[in-house]
């Protein structure tokens, strides 16, 4: 009887050796943070010779305000995470009054709006540059929510990209198994106990008493102990797995900004929909 009940105590150790020699609880890769990079441009073909030396004014005012966001600028060509135009176009009101347009531009040349578009009448450099001033604190308050709903489609594809987390893992199976051995034992110990003490019969008068009582009560104790480790493995993974699930569903959870201008305050929302 000694002999199994080494045999079993070995099996159990070996289950937990190679459930804790397993990856499965390895940290996951940390996501690299998102970029700060704007090429700014300013489009005032519609002006023709009137935006002579207008274009490069607006880069001058614009960019080191942009700059001291802790955004960089990058140059005409160079990758950038956001392109900022400054478009001017004619207004039907006069000949030197403006429409000035804030656009995000993507790669294919669609536009969107960084913050509503403002006039500006008899648009001399004198009264483009107040016009400008005015808006750059929404503008940088645009760009800022920009960051942030591009780093949540980063992390939304990422999180596409890979398979969800799965309901056990090998620390769970592992304490299953070790659960189930613990139930073998404590069956096979409550079998040597209720056994007893056994007297065999010899061929003198005096039989050779067993009393298997001693080796069951080991094996109860050997199977308690291993049961009750192997549904606390099992819990551990299961509540791990829970967590990881709950995590990755939260994930594309919608982000709240405000936005202001000069005649209204609004909330944005960014995430995945």
């Amino acid at each position: 009887m000694s002999k199994s009940l080494s045999t079993m105590i070995a099996s159990c150790c070996l289950c937990v050796t190679l459930i804790y020699a397993g990856p499965s609880m390895a940290a996951p890769p940390t996501a690299s943070p998102a970029p700060r990079t704007v090429r700014l441009e300013v489009d005032a073909d519609e002006l023709g010779d009137k935006a002579i030396g207008m274009s490069q004014m607006i880069v001058d005012r614009v960019g080191p305000r942009v700059r001291a966001a802790t955004f960089e600028l990058v140059g005409d060509g160079d990758p950038a995470e956001m392109v900022l135009r400054v478009r001017l176009r004619v207004l039907k009101s006069g000949e030197y009054d403006y429409g000035v347009h804030f656009e995000f531009v993507d790669d294919g040349g669609g536009r969107e709006p960084a913050i509503e578009w403002v006039d500006c009448h008899v648009c001399v450099d004198a009264r483009l540059i107040p016009v400008l001033d005015e808006q750059l604190p929404a503008l940088l308050m645009s760009l800022e929510a920009r960051v942030e709903a591009l780093a949540d489609a980063r992390e939304a594809g990422a999180a596409d990209e890979t398979p969800p987390p799965k309901v056990i893992t090998g620390l769970g199976i592992g304490g299953a198994i070790v659960a189930a051995v613990g139930v073998g034992v404590l069956i096979g110990g409550g079998v040597e106990v209720s056994r007893g003490v056994v007297l065999e019969d010899g061929l003198d008068e005096q039989g050779v008493r067993t009393d298997h009582r001693a080796p069951g009560y080991a094996l109860v104790g050997v199977g308690a102990a291993a049961l009750v480790a192997g549904v606390i493995l099992l819990g551990v993974d299961l509540g791990v797995q829970a967590k990881k699930r709950k995590q990755r569903a939260g994930a594309g959870q919608a982000r709240v900004f405000p936005l202001v201008h000069s005649t209204s305050v609004g909330l944005g929302v960014s995430g995945k929909f």
